[in-house]
């Protein structure tokens, strides 16, 4: 009896010390020192910092809100469709919006709780009601697009780039003159490292969120069977972020200092397996190929610049 107690003991040993090193990589802090990563961190922050004034996002809100329930809200008005009143409605907050000097959110970051998606057809509306380059409509809509350009992560970017390229598209086909804004505010390479810098700042203020609200999951960001236990048993949302900051923040600087950052992100991108021991890490990296749009979507707009402001160079109407 007493050895068979012994044997079960030493199981029970034998299994502790199994877990134990399963997980114990999963639970140590960063090797690096924490004053380096924060030092680190901060230059990171400092180049996504926007250069647009924050704001308050609240009418536009509104405007998102009111629109949704418009008849327009899932489909684009066809020449000669007029509005319906939810439609109007949104549209007048809109205007209200713009000219009360209103924005898109405080700090480094657009706010969160936008619907972002809903912009799109609001902004559908709004352009399709314009009668000239200086209707509000018009207007608030290109604002709106800088801001969501130049103050959020990848997503806000390139939803505000789209509304910028509607515009823009607005003015061609109804062969307006072409307003500065567009050749002042064109995007640029500087553009992408900072939206890119700050994309990473987004996410992990976003993703501190929404750990702490319940609205993402530890399981959220496993993939597998260990990830699974380890989002189970051994998951700490401090440690996380510290080894986030650690891996993005180095990984971007270094990939800011190339002449493709979103190209360079991914070659510095291990394969999951072989990503340090973080599921948040592992989940964001899975999706490192993001950081190639905005790119893409600067290239088509820029393309579409030159075309409409070709007539307009040679009586000198836009100056570059």
């Amino acid at each position: 009896m007493r050895s068979l107690r012994r044997l079960y003991t030493l199981g029970i040993f034998v299994l502790a010390g199994a877990i134990g090193s399963t997980f114990s990589p999963w639970t140590a802090a960063p090797e690096e020192d924490a004053a380096q990563i924060e030092t680190r961190w901060g230059q990171l922050e400092a180049i996504a910092a926007p250069q647009l004034p924050a704001g308050d996002s609240t009418l536009l809100a509104a405007a998102i809100a009111t629109f949704e329930g418009s008849s327009l809200a899932d489909t684009s008005p066809e020449p000669g469709d007029e509005l319906d009143p939810a439609a109007e409605l949104a549209l007048e907050e809109l205007v209200a919006w713009s000219r009360s000097g209103g924005g898109v959110g405080a700090g480094v970051c657009s706010n969160p709780n936008l619907r972002s998606f809903s912009v799109i057809p609001l902004a559908r509306a709004a352009l399709h009601g314009a009668r000239s380059p200086d209707d509000p409509r018009f207007t608030a809509i290109v604002e709106l697009g800088l801001m969501l350009r130049d103050r959020g992560g990848m997503l806000s970017a390139l939803i505000g780039q789209s509304l910028l390229h509607r515009a823009l598209t607005k003015v061609d086909e109804e062969g307006w003159k072409l307003p500065e804004v567009f050749y002042r505010e064109r995007p640029t390479d500087a553009h992408i490292r900072s939206i890119l810098a700050r994309d990473v700042v987004c996410t992990a203020t976003h993703v501190d969120e929404g750990l702490r609200s319940g609205i993402i999951e530890p399981a959220h960001l496993a993939e597998g069977d260990l990830e699974k236990a380890v989002a189970t048993v051994a998951f700490d949302r401090e440690r996380e972020l510290s080894f986030f900051r650690a891996a993005l923040g180095e990984r971007t600087l270094r990939a800011l200092e190339t002449k493709n950052p979103a190209v360079a992100m991914e070659l510095f991108t291990p394969p999951r397996e072989e990503e340090v021991k973080s599921l948040l890490v592992r989940d964001i990296s899975a999706h490192v190929e993001v950081y190639k749009h905005p790119e893409l979507s600067f290239a088509r707009y820029n393309a579409l610049l030159l075309k409409v402001a070709d007539p307009y160079r040679d009586r000198d109407e836009v100056t570059p």
